[in-house]
């Protein structure tokens, strides 16, 4: 299965949610099986993000077999989808600094 083919949840509270809540209601099923539907598609969607690789090309050009971690929300594995670990230059340390005092 593709990245672009892969179920995603729907976010609690969401347009997606609503309105996916909204067809099947007028299509007559009844409010509790819609819930129990839409969370069984939302823990499908979760299971899934655990199976998936992250496929980032790597530096032999191979591409990554790591497992995606769903919190990051690209796909990706904490390697190539990680948080930023700061400005390494001094240039680049004091552009934050300004940054935090423009805030």
């Amino acid at each position: 299965m593709k990245r672009a083919d892969r179920p995603i949840p729907f976010p609690w509270g969401s347009k997606a949610r609503r309105d996916e809540f909204a067809k099947l209601r007028r299509e007559g099923k009844p409010a509790t099986w819609v819930r129990r539907i839409i969370r069984e598609a939302n823990e499908r969607a979760l299971r899934y993000a655990f199976k998936e690789k992250c496929e980032a090309t790597t530096r032999r050009g191979t591409p990554c077999q790591a497992p995606a971690v769903w919190w990051m929300g690209n796909g990706r594995c904490k390697l190539h989808g990680g948080l930023s670990t700061g400005p390494k230059t001094p240039e680049g340390k004091a552009q934050a600094l300004a940054n935090l005092r423009n805030r």
